[in-house]
């Protein structure tokens, strides 16, 4: 499985963006199951909307909400939302060690901690993003995909440990 980010979703969306190109690269990619089931996480959907809501006319982005809906309808994409007051404790705690940590120079956002925590909690390998916020704690397979091994898999779940 693999997550489709904010930042690899906007840019393939968008001719003007510099990663647009490997984005669309890599959407032919993803969508011949080159990392498996691509997965559209509630939160990335939430800040997609918000970034192009603000950015794009309307009319588009109700276009890309309802082709985003029609694959996961079809199946072709899953949807995964997080529920329940322990699964935030734990993305949470994880905001808190990563931001945190005086020894990491670049910050992850709430976003991009609860896709840490989704990949952990469900399996999940790949990442699909342009946001080096990742690097250190993702393996970089090559610009726009990474992917959780299973020593930064063990790392980050001894952090939802303390």
């Amino acid at each position: 499985m693999i997550i489709l980010d904010t930042s690899f979703l906007y840019s393939f969306l968008n001719k003007k963006e510099e990663n647009h190109d490997i984005a669309v690269r890599l959407m032919r990619k993803i969508l011949n199951n080159n990392f498996g089931m691509p997965v559209i996480f509630e939160y990335v959907l939430d800040e997609l909307l918000t970034i192009m809501v603000n950015r794009q006319p309307f009319e588009y982005v109700d276009k890309t909400l309802r082709t985003i809906l029609n694959y996961i309808n079809a199946r072709s994409f899953e949807m995964i939302t997080l529920s329940g007051e322990e699964h935030i404790s734990k993305v949470i705690a994880l905001f808190r060690k990563i931001n945190g940590d005086p020894n990491r120079n670049k910050k992850l956002s709430f976003t991009d901690c609860a896709i840490l925590f989704v990949m952990i909690e469900n399996g999940i390998q790949y990442l699909s993003t342009f946001d080096s916020g990742f690097s250190g704690l993702l393996e970089k397979l090559e610009d726009g995909i990474y992917t959780l091994t299973e020593r930064k898999k063990h790392e980050l779940e001894r952090i939802l440990m303390t």
